[in-house]
């Protein structure tokens, strides 16, 4: 019988071979791998199983983390347990839930922006994408997943495959980020062949040397729209 993380790896090869797996979704599976729920039959894994999983990984990781590493077995277990509409297979993970901390995770003003963008000056493929993040209010997985084919320049527009976080989507392109896109040195299908790993840790590198910890790299699209609000009230 198969464990959970063949189950996991299995969906992720599904999910590649039709062109929706977000490389966010494949990093979820590595601590499932090195845990002791990933060696279980998937059919034995029980609810209890989870939330001792969760509580773990809480101890180390933050809840948001923990929350992707959950949707990704319990979309793993729907398709591997299959069922019906009529009478869908019973779900361990269906009513696991993670609690998110409630505190407010800090912003981004302008000057410290600023800095984060001076860190980030030797490293200039990272901070194409903190610029591109902020122009185009793209999530981190959506831009690393970006492919070239998908990519128009001239029309100045990106479409956003559908993934299974996401649903697709066309993003307009300014022209810094036009600028920006045809500045990238990436010969490759993708547009960008950074790791998430290295943009994570770059990223938070770059955070506190601006004096920031605990930013995520998804709070540059919030960044984006308190600059427009700010910059269209001062118009009026």
């Amino acid at each position: 019988m198969k464990t959970l993380i063949k189950v996991v790896d299995h969906y992720l090869k599904v999910n590649e071979e039709l062109g929706h797996l977000n490389p966010t979704v494949r990093y979820h599976s590595s601590p499932i791998r090195s845990s002791e729920i990933g060696a279980m039959q998937f059919r034995t894994v029980k609810e209890q199983d989870l939330r001792e999983y969760c509580s773990k990984r809480l101890l180390s990781v933050s809840a948001a983390t923990v929350d992707g590493e959950l949707r990704l077995i319990r979309r793993a277990l729907e398709h591997a347990l299959g069922g019906t509409r009529a009478r869908p297979a019973r779900n361990p993970a269906q009513n696991v839930r993670i609690v998110a901390d409630k505190r407010q995770p800090p912003t981004i003003t302008r000057d410290q922006f600023e800095c984060i963008l001076a860190a980030l000056a030797k490293k200039p493929a990272i901070r194409a994408l903190v610029d591109l993040a902020v122009e185009t209010k793209m999530r981190r997985g959506e831009l690393l997943a970006l492919l070239w084919e998908d990519v128009d320049l001239d029309g100045g527009k990106a479409h956003l495959r559908g993934t299974a976080t996401f649903a697709p989507r066309t993003v307009r392109l300014s022209e810094k980020a036009v600028a920006i896109l045809r500045g990238l040195d990436a010969p490759y299908y993708r547009v960008s062949h950074i790791s998430i790993a290295k943009l994570r840790w770059a990223f938070e590198a770059a955070c506190r040397s601006a004096g920031l910890e605990g930013v995520r790299f998804n709070e540059l699209r919030y960044f984006a729209d308190r600059v427009s609000r700010s910059d269209e009230a001062e118009k009026s």
